[in-house]
């Protein structure tokens, strides 16, 4: 199985992608009100250079958001010292295999070269199974915070020699 990160995603595409993992409304990995609150913000957030597209064997088949500050869900952190991933997401078909890990991979060497001390991400905290799978890959527990309407467990990795 050949895969591999495309830096840049264009918003046809990053749009596309979210419409083939959209599932029903008890399953839907994101809300699909939050996820397309606005096409102006998805458009901007692409133009940014935020999504990145991770491909199976050419296929599209995973997505990812990458940026460099997060006031969201990590206000009370120093700026400047990590890097934030948002909207993590494989097709069904890739779930579970090297496709998420290489997402993940590729975020860890991106912000080791972006000189970040820490990589950090949020999920739902009523989310065990995907918990489960930020701790196997090496994310450590950092705290739980409302923010919002949402209550997420925030976890942090720390970067090789920084």
């Amino acid at each position: 199985m050949y895969v591999s990160v495309l830096t840049r995603a264009t918003r046809r595409v990053t749009f596309f992608f979210f419409l083939m993992i959209r599932r029903p409304p008890r399953s839907t990995l994101f809300p699909y009100t939050t996820l397309f609150r606005s096409n102006d913000l998805m458009r901007s957030e692409v133009e940014a250079g935020l999504f990145f597209i991770g491909f199976c064997n050419g296929e599209p088949g995973g997505t990812i958001r990458y940026q460099h500050e997060d006031q969201q869900f990590w206000p009370d952190v120093n700026p400047g010292e990590a890097a934030y991933l948002h909207r993590i997401a494989v097709l069904r078909k890739y779930s579970g295999g090297e496709l998420s890990t290489a997402l993940l991979d590729w975020a860890v060497e991106r912000a080791t070269l972006d000189g970040k001390k820490f990589l950090r991400l949020d999920c739902d905290s009523s989310r065990p199974r995907l918990k489960s799978v930020y701790e196997k890959y090496g994310f450590h527990h950092h705290s739980d915070r409302q923010a919002g309407p949402y209550h997420v467990t925030r976890y942090q990795i720390t970067l090789c020699c920084r």
